[in-house]
């Protein structure tokens, strides 16, 4: 017999919160909010306090939170603090730049491939409505969600990093 599924969304100024849960944990998030009384913050973990005090966190606290390692990652860390920090829809890549000096990384070389690297990505994409303004799609927020797991480094890798391993291929194969 399938289980049934339950989605959670909570939005808020610099909150934007969605997930699955169980019929137990909606069950409690009913009552919860039906009941008059607040939920202690002192029975939450640190981890659930920290997420819930989003507003307390610095650029770099928030950036570590993910430990991004190429600038495709970290342009999306920057674009998810924008948004979800700062409670902006969108944003401009140029305003991703700073961000990167404040977190004590250096400013990428060649920044505009590296941002289209994101957009290739399918993890960011320009809003219809206000062109060159961009937003995190949903898969930008399931690579945000997993810290850049193995396999999300895999399947976004670089497409110069794509073309030279096919070349290598090649060039091994006709020795």
């Amino acid at each position: 017999m399938l289980e049934a599924k339950f989605q959670i969304k909570l939005t808020g100024p610099g909150l934007n919160f969605e997930t699955d849960i169980t019929p137990e944990k909606a069950s409690h998030i009913v009552q919860i909010c039906l009941s008059d009384t607040s939920f202690p913050s002192h029975i939450l973990d640190k981890k659930t306090r920290q997420e819930v005090n989003k507003d307390n966190l610095s650029v770099a606290e928030y950036f570590n939170l993910f430990n991004p390692r190429r600038n495709p990652d970290k342009i999306l860390c920057f674009a998810s603090y924008i948004i979800d920090i700062l409670g902006r829809e969108s944003f401009e890549p140029e305003e991703i730049k700073p961000y990167f000096q404040k977190c004590g990384e250096p400013t990428p070389k060649n920044f505009s491939r590296d941002f289209r690297w994101a957009v290739s990505n399918g993890w960011l994409d320009e809003s219809l409505n206000n062109p060159g303004q961009f937003y995190i799609t949903s898969s930008g927020r399931k690579a945000l969600e997993s810290k850049f797991a193995l396999d999300v480094i895999q399947k976004t890798k670089s497409p110069e990093f794509k073309a030279r391993q096919k070349r290598r291929i090649k060039n091994e194969q006709n020795s």
